[in-house]
């Protein structure tokens, strides 16, 4: 059996034994820590859940790539003679099904949302006059139902359609265009797709867990087009409004609308959130995200320095596991 086969094999088979169990995991714990989670801030809901979801495909990559990968290459003669478990072949099976699941939810997002974007753009003009400084290209959309939706991963597009442009006010248009600009600042699109793709089997997934991160990223949105100086009056002005011109559109698309095209996403709760505001007089106090991400960042990095002097042990006791998955 070739070499390079085997050591495809090897790494399938570790990456879809690796996400499982991760999954099981993660799936225990959030049930346990769900019900305080939901009495946090909505970006904490919102960041704890994305992270959940995302942790078994990331658990399995690393120990694929990072861990068996390297152990195997290193301590595997390049001569291999030996036969293939019954075993190997299955998990590598499985492990091919699940990584193949995942790209192609990915690339039918991706393609959707191309596909979406070029039957907008052909009869867009370019209107940036409507929000100086915005982080994003803003074009208005003739001749289609009414729209308000930002698209794209790294390079982001805001289309609005002349009836929606129409409709709102200058102030609601200002907060409405906040909204989605924090949506821009903080990824939301590309971590929806990471959400959506790595979706677990339904017997695994929480009841409505997609609904309350979709929830928490809006009201997120909501608290920082607030910081942002937008007037909550305002933005629930433009919510109504939407959601009585019925501005949604379905489809897994990598996009973020002011309104969710889920059924189950609570329009209520956002506006008695932003009741809440009005009635506080004030905006809510801004996130220290910066600080936290640096927590995050030194939370990946100090294992892995903590590590490093005793890497060939760690990889010679990896390629011994191996060994069990081969035989």
């Amino acid at each position: 059996m070739s070499f390079w086969l085997i050591t495809a094999m090897v790494s399938l088979a570790v990456f879809g034994l690796t996400a499982a169990v991760a999954a099981l995991f993660t799936r225990t714990v959030l049930r346990l820590v769900y019900p305080p989670l939901a009495r946090t801030s909505p970006r904490m809901q919102a960041n704890a859940l994305f992270l959940f979801r995302i942790f078994p495909l990331a658990a399995g990559l690393f120990a694929s790539v990072a861990l068996a990968l390297p152990a195997f290459l290193r301590f595997e003669p390049h001569l291999v003679s030996e036969a293939i478990s019954l075993k190997l072949w299955l998990l590598a099976a499985g492990g091919g099904i699940v990584l193949t699941a995942i790209v192609a939810r990915g690339a039918l997002m991706l393609w959707a949302t191309s596909k979406a974007e070029g039957l907008w753009i052909h009869r867009a003009e370019r209107v940036q006059s409507l929000a100086a400084g915005s982080l994003v290209p803003i074009f208005r959309v003739d001749g289609f139902a009414p729209l308000l939706i930002v698209t794209g991963l790294f390079r982001a597009k805001l289309f609005i359609s002349s009836a929606v442009l129409e409709m709102l006010s200058p102030g609601e248009l200002g907060a409405a265009l906040a909204h989605e600009m924090a949506h821009v600042r903080v990824f939301d699109n590309f971590k929806q797709m990471l959400f959506r793709i790595c979706r677990p089997p339904r017997w695994l997934e929480l009841e409505k867990e997609t609904a309350a991160w979709v929830s928490a990223c809006e009201l997120a949105a909501d608290d920082a087009a607030l910081d942002h100086g937008a007037s909550a009056l305002d933005l629930a002005g433009a919510l109504v409004k939407m959601a009585r011109m019925k501005c949604q559109l379905t489809g897994d698309l990598a996009a973020c609308q002011l309104l969710s095209d889920l059924p189950y996403t609570s329009l209520q709760a956002r506006i008695v959130h932003l009741e809440k505001a009005i009635e506080n007089s004030h905006h809510p106090a801004r996130r220290q995200s910066r600080r936290y991400r640096l927590y995050l960042l030194a939370l990946l990095v100090m294992p892995a320095l903590i590590c490093l002097p005793y890497v060939n042990s760690l990889l010679g006791a990896v390629h011994e596991i191996l060994e069990l998955l081969v035989r």
